[in-house]
């Protein structure tokens, strides 16, 4: 029947973006739904119809259910391939999802029904996005029995959205007559008509019920005394009128088909035994018995809500036992000749058959992990089942582990790999286990020590996985190859990083994945990065970045990883619009980033690009919550990174108290040793321990560290090291007066810098570079190569940290800067902080108030330009002879 809300929404002038239909059970809004879907797809619009239902709980699903429909499906790749690439955050899905609607040609509409069954607080961002960023030339028409979870008020304002509401679907007295039909209103008469609507208050389930009741009887206003159009009444009439009044055969048939999710005339023939099914459907299809088609075809049906609940009930009383368990079982078993797992599994442990469970994700566990099926489900399926100590597969144990590490759950995925290992070790010589198991267990804890930061046991794993695996996979081999490699560039090993990726260059060219070229043109470039030739990395990373956006699109995680590298790169070499233009695309990504130290590649860029505002492109805060996500040694390499970025000030030495780099840094370093184990990280610890010990005036510790770093950078061929190490042996010289040694330090550094244009530490140390150049100890001339003066001269003639051109937060004034010494007044008063007086003490051992006392230390800060207590006496402690006198507070060991 045509409703007026039908016939509304048809005749309007111009289609909203959204037409949102939100009533209870009952009132048609698949009906409504449907009748506009047939009419688009018959005058031939692009018409989208996604059904939900229970199973779909989770925007993942819901994503996935559109994607599907709109014919974009994820490639299936091996399992440790899809990590490095990254489990594509939802937020870049969505992204997908809203590039592939807006490429869709001409108009198109997408239909959701039932979109209550997604319980996910993440449906709201993707229903934004969706009415929101997507052209005007696709619109949405979805359902729900709850309120939608998206901006309906940004999309009203913005006369988007039309709602429909259970008053635009509740009938009128005209529709009731039209539902009715022509001879059952004669009988009833206006007035009985008008009954009707009254009694069921519009309802249509409840207009429904009454048609079929009334039409039944012989005295159709006698019945109508007794309809009363509740809930209750029409449960009764459920039973009284429609079950029975049916055979028992067709009874059955319906009960049966209660405890199906959903189901079509083959599976029906199966599962309830019987040749007639298809007659079955017909006739209960023909008297509109609640049934409802899934498709244009007709091929597959589900039962209304309402009914189907009802008769759920009927069957948990009326049918025995056994005979659900035979329905459930012959559902699941016709579910995995169609091989449809989802539902195969979930008919089986309905019927409590859990080894059949069992033996059917063994079949399909590949299915709901490494093709992104339901991981989430798999794994509450594995925990149900071990709940139950019921047996489980080899290829189950293995994918639950892998499902385990797609979470981020490492030190659990560590757990039942071991527990997977002692199971194969012991297994007895009658059990059966596929024949490449134990190369797999054994590649997927060197890829679960890789991702969870255990380093060098992933290089031992590598080891022992060479010897024991000569013939391999292709992409066996070229995995363990990328994991050697990186782990090798990350400890500083350069030639035998090299020398791995020569040897897994071709194997993983050979491979059908468009992300392989990707790899190799970033593990080239992370090399070369850590050796400090950031030009050759730069060109090696514009080119392979430029690939890789063009074969896995903008959304790759893995073009993120290379933007976050490249980003580094830039910045290292004084690019800062290009590094800037890189990280804004890489930290798109940053959260599924799968490697810790190219991550920590991105967070060094966007730290030395940070203006110390929080609105800018990447915060403090942003990094933070990234690095939590991550094993801890980023959260200490991203501590270590601000420290050196704020220089001297008040927050960089809070920070180093934090992590206790401002007591005795051998020590502290003893505490996080776990963390140092990696080569980088070491460096950044002590790195930023001398930057410390020189902003304190601990001069001769810090030329001891410098020497022993200078040594160990030089072995390890890491020029980007030796020229920060160049320049702090410069800063310390220069503060003793010795300008020809700081000079001597500087030229060695800028020649060492100048054919790999290491720009940034200059920047970074511009007053030193002004210093000894307006002092005639440095000039071109200082320089034998034409490419060394060009570098000098362009490094001398450089903005400042702090310029408007730097993108530098301010910084404390270097060591060299004059700074006046505190008052005589002044030096009284920070000798009383260093004895860790509280204000109203310093107040009473001074007889003034402790208003005059904040009033002085509120200058003091603003004088030594800093603004706490630590950095006050960490500053003090170079200008005042009298305070290094005192007994000593909180600091760097002496």
């Amino acid at each position: 029947m045509r409703t007026r809300a039908y016939a509304e929404l048809l005749t309007q002038a111009r289609r909203p973006k959204v037409i949102n239909v939100v009533a209870p059970i009952g009132y048609g809004k698949t009906v409504l739904m449907a009748q506009l879907y047939s009419h688009l797809a018959e005058s031939g619009h692009d018409a989208h119809w996604i059904g939900l239902d229970e199973r779909d709980a989770s925007a993942d699903r819901v994503l996935a259910a559109l994607l599907d429909q709109l014919a974009t499906r994820r490639s299936v790749v091996d399992p440790t391939q899809a990590l490095m690439r990254g489990d594509e955050p939802l937020e870049r899905r969505i992204d997908a999802l809203v590039t592939v609607l807006s490429d869709l040609p001409g108009e198109a509409t997408v239909f959701i029904d039932n979109l209550n069954s997604c319980t996910d607080e993440a449906l709201g961002p993707m229903l934004n996005a969706l009415v929101f960023r997507t052209p005007a030339t696709v619109t949405f028409i979805w359902s729900s029995t709850n309120e939608i979870p998206f901006d309906a008020a940004r999309a009203k304002l913005e006369e988007r959205l039309r709602q429909i509401g259970y008053g635009d679907l509740s009938l009128d007295a005209r529709e009731t007559g039209d539902l009715l039909g022509v001879d059952l209103g004669r009988d009833l008469g206006s007035a009985g008509v008008s009954a009707v609507q009254a009694r069921t208050e519009g309802w249509p389930a409840a207009v429904r019920m009454a048609q079929i009741v009334l039409s039944a009887s012989e005295r159709p206003l006698a019945a109508l005394d007794a309809f009363s159009g509740s809930d209750e009444d029409i449960s009764a009439l459920l039973h009284r009128q429609v079950l029975v009044r049916i055979s028992p055969e067709l009874r059955d048939f319906l009960m049966c088909l209660s405890l199906l999710r959903t189901f079509g005339i083959a599976m029906c023939r199966y599962v309830m035994g019987t040749d007639d099914a298809r007659d079955r459907l017909d006739f209960l299809l023909k008297r509109n018995v609640f049934i409802v088609p899934l498709d244009r075809n007709r091929k597959r049906y589900r039962l209304h809500s309402l009914f189907r609940e009802y008769l759920g009930g009927e069957a948990a009383l009326q049918l025995n036992a056994g005979r659900r368990k035979q329905v459930l079982v012959r559902a699941s078993e016709w579910c995995e000749q169609a091989a449809e797992w989802h539902d195969a599994i979930s008919y089986a442990l309905a019927a409590d058959e859990l080894a059949t469970a069992a033996r059917l994700m063994e079949r399909s566990a590949h299915v709901f992990v490494r093709e992104n099926g339901d991981i989430q489900q798999f794994i509450a399926w594995v925990d149900r089942l071990r709940g139950t100590r019921t047996p489980i597969g080899w290829e189950s144990r293995y994918w639950y582990v892998w499902a385990l590490v797609f979470q981020r759950r490492f030190e659990s995925s560590l757990q039942h790999h071991r527990l997977l290992v002692e199971q194969f070790v012991r297994r007895g010589p009658e059990v059966v286990v596929p024949a490449d198991l134990g190369q797999r267990i054994q590649h997927l804890r060197i890829c679960i020590d890789y991702f969870a930061d255990r380093l060098d046991d992933a290089q031992r794993g590598v080891d022992a996985w060479l010897v024991e695996h000569v013939s391999s996979s292709a992409y066996g081999v070229g995995s363990i190859g990328c994991i050697l490699s990186l782990c090798q560039a990350f400890y500083f090993r350069f030639e035998q990083a090299w020398k791995t990726m020569r040897a897994a260059q071709p194997v993983l060219l050979g491979i059908d994945g468009a992300d392989m070229v990707g790899w190799i043109s970033l593990i080239h470039a992370a090399i070369m990065t850590y050796e400090g030739d950031y030009q050759h990395a730069l060109d090696e990373l514009g080119s392979g970045l430029a690939e890789a956006r063009k074969r896995l699109g903008d959304d790759a995680v893995l073009c993120g990883t290379m933007a976050l590298v490249a980003s580094h790169c830039a910045t290292e070499m004084g690019e800062i619009a290009q590094a800037r233009e890189l990280l804004v695309f890489g930290m798109r990504t940053a959260r599924n980033t799968a490697t810790l130290d190219l991550l920590a590649c991105g967070f060094d860029a966007a730290l030395q690009l940070w203006t110390g505002r929080d609105d800018e492109l990447v915060s403090v805060a942003r990094l933070r919550e990234l690095a939590a996500a991550y094993p801890p040694r980023l959260a200490l390499m991203l501590s270590c990174q601000l420290i050196q970025r704020l220089g001297r000030t008040g927050d960089a030495l809070a920070e180093a108290e934090r992590i206790g780099l401002l007591a005795d840094c051998d020590d502290a370093a003893e505490v996080h040793r776990d963390e140092l184990v990696v080569p980088r990280a070491r460096d950044l610890w002590w790195a930023t321990a001398i930057d410390l010990l020189i902003a304190v005036r601990r001069m001769v510790r810090a030329d001891v560290l410098i020497t022993r770093e200078y040594r160990i950078a030089k072995e390890e061929g890491r020029a980007s090291r030796l020229v920060e190490l160049g320049l702090a042996r410069a800063r310390i010289a220069l503060h003793a007066g010795d300008e020809t040694g700081a000079s001597r330090a500087l030229a060695g550094s800028l020649r060492r810098a100048a054919r790999r244009r290491i720009v940034r530490p200059f920047k970074d140390h511009s007053e030193l570079v002004a210093a000894l150049t307006h002092a005639g100890k440095i000039s071109t001339w200082t320089f034998a190569l034409a490419e060394e003066r060009a570098f000098f001269e362009e490094i001398a003639r450089g903005p400042a940290p702090g310029s408007p051109d730097s993108g530098n937060p301010s910084k404390e004034p270097d060591a060299f800067v004059a700074v006046s010494a505190p008052t005589a007044r002044e030096a009284e008063l920070l000798v009383l902080l260093d004895l860790g007086l509280s204000n109203q003490e310093i107040a009473d051992r001074t007889q003034v108030s402790i208003t005059t006392i904040k009033w002085h230390l509120k200058n003091l800060y603003r004088k030594l330009g800093v603004s706490t207590r630590t950095a006050a006496l960490a500053r003090a402690r170079s200008l005042t002879p009298a305070l290094e006198a005192s007994p000593p507070g909180p600091g760097i060991s002496r």
